[in-house]
């Protein structure tokens, strides 16, 4: 062991309230210029993503 004192674990951050989540999360949207429909997600989700397999039976 050092004596620097490197060895205790780090504090966990306290969690956020639900308002603080909300104004954080309206914060990171309007920076991406997201849309409030979800539709711009959507998009861009679908065209990242490759069309799904259907199951054979």
């Amino acid at each position: 062991m050092n004596d620097s004192g490197d060895d205790m674990p780090k504090r966990k951050e306290p969690e956020l309230d639900p308002a603080e989540r909300l104004r954080r999360f309206k914060e990171a949207a309007k920076a991406v210029e997201a849309d409030e429909s979800g539709a711009e997600f959507e998009k861009a989700f679908k065209a990242a993503m490759p069309p799904r397999k259907k199951p054979k039976k």
